[in-house]
């Protein structure tokens, strides 16, 4: 986590820098190979800052705790005078035998924290006004944590078999673009039964529909220009007299069988990945085959009732849903969840490190546009709110200043309504909304 670790501000953190560093060099001693660095700082240096000079030779447990304590307090630029000060608390000890080598022990310290990425902004004494070296995603992230053992990952040649945007035929496109607009088109389309989708959960399925649609070409041959979406669900299941159609079910849930099969042995799927899939079906059907529904919406009946219950291939879709479901619900999870999870000092090194890339100059003192710290502060809120506010991350995302977030009365509220997060219509009825009162340690960064 190398590139988690915050600018010290202070002499304490760069001892305990160092003091890490020192004992991962020398894993195989068992004497405290700091000891010396400590007595150098403690009994040598921090008098000349005010620290009262321990009475006896050797530290006691008690001195050496002070001692840290008291480093906490010193700005870690005075670093730069630590061998001079050392000095003058020699002269004033007359110049003890032993100085050679505890000057010796506080000269390596001092070369350490000079070798640093970090000393040139935290020396200074406004070091909160430069920005630290930013990561751009560039080589190996040497914390990146596999969380599975597939043998498919996402560097393997096979792992995208979906359909890529210049390929794609364009009548098909023009399809595609029509079921995104289904699903999301406020006032809707005639007949639709249901109400729009959120634009990510339309992506989703159209991303799902390109994945199906690029199996059928790459895998079963079939050639782009014959690709469609009635491929994927070829009939509604009604016959002109109203009676089920059994032929053109079977043919598409045969060929949905195959495709979850082909996941599941192939690419190693969860029953989750097989659950999105015939998820994207039910809305296909939905958009293929919405006019041949004799059900009225669910506005004009109620809005607890299930759409197109008069179609039987979203029935038998549906059916599938649930036989997944309790797959999804008895299956252990593939990815080990505690892989994903970070410690909360960890977390809250995050946050302090985006802080401080709020600051308005760079590490060499160039001042930053305003649009590049703006785009810091949000990011640097995003974690702060997160950390009292765990809700969905997108409910945080769409924060929008007047309409979600609120400043009333010299304090900061986030207020959503039923529509502006998942489980609005369980927390907010009535028209209610869901109000939360935001700390005062978030006031800063919302009001630069």
């Amino acid at each position: 986590m190398d590139l988690l670790i915050n600018r010290p501000q202070t002499l304490a953190d760069a001892y305990q820098l160092y003091s890490d560093a020192l004992k991962s060099q020398h894993l195989d001693k068992e004497t405290d190979v700091t000891a010396s660095t400590r007595t150098a700082l403690i009994r040598f240096t921090l008098p000349k800052w005010g620290f009262p000079l321990p009475n006896r030779k050797k530290l006691t447990q008690a001195d050496v705790n002070a001692g840290l304590d008291f480093m906490k307090q010193v700005p870690i630029h005075e670093l730069n005078h630590a061998l001079e000060y050392q000095q003058e608390v020699f002269a004033s000890l007359g110049n003890p035998g032993s100085s050679r080598t505890y000057r010796l022990h506080l000269k390596r310290m001092v070369d350490w924290c000079h070798q640093q990425s970090w000393w040139k902004v935290s020396a200074k004494t406004d070091a909160h006004q430069y920005c630290p070296p930013i990561r751009i995603s560039r080589g190996r992230v040497g914390d990146n944590v596999r969380v599975t053992n597939k043998k498919l990952t996402p560097s393997s040649p096979n792992f995208s078999y979906g359909l890529k945007d210049p390929e794609i035929p364009r009548e098909l496109q023009a399809s595609l673009n029509d079921f995104f607009k289904f699903q999301t088109s406020v006032i809707g389309t005639r007949k639709r039964q249901d109400g729009p989708l959120r634009e990510g959960s339309a992506k989703g399925h159209v991303n799902s529909a390109k994945r199906l649609l690029g199996w059928l070409h790459y895998y079963k041959g079939v050639l782009l220009e014959e690709l469609n979406l009635k491929q994927l669900v070829s009939g509604s299941g009604l016959m002109p007299d109203g009676q089920r159609d059994e032929a053109t079910i079977d043919k598409t849930m045969d060929l949905l069988d195959e495709h979850l099969q082909w996941l599941r042995e192939t690419r190693e799927a969860s029953p989750n990945t097989e659950l999105k899939v015939v998820e994207a079906s039910v809305a296909i059907a939905k958009f293929l085959y919405h006019k041949e529904s004799k059900c009225k919406s669910r506005d004009e009946v109620s809005n607890k009732r299930v759409g197109y219950r008069d179609i039987p291939i979203i029935e038998e879709l549906r059916r599938l849903e649930c036989d997944i479901m309790v797959r999804v619900n008895n299956t252990p999870r593939k990815s080990d969840e505690s892989k994903k999870w970070i410690t909360w000092p960890t977390f809250k090194a995050c946050v302090q490190r985006l802080l401080e890339e709020c600051a308005p100059r760079t590490k060499c003192g160039t001042k930053r546009s305003e649009r590049t710290v703006a785009q810091c502060n949000q990011v640097a809120l995003i974690f702060l709110v997160l950390s009292f506010f765990p809700d969905r991350g997108r409910t945080i995302r769409e924060l929008e200043l007047g309409r979600t977030l609120i400043n009333r009365d010299g304090k900061w509220f986030v207020e959503h309504t039923a529509a502006d997060f998942k489980t609005g219509d369980s927390y907010c009825k009535n028209g209610q909304k869901r109000i939360i009162e935001l700390p005062a340690n978030v006031y800063p960064l919302l009001e630069e």
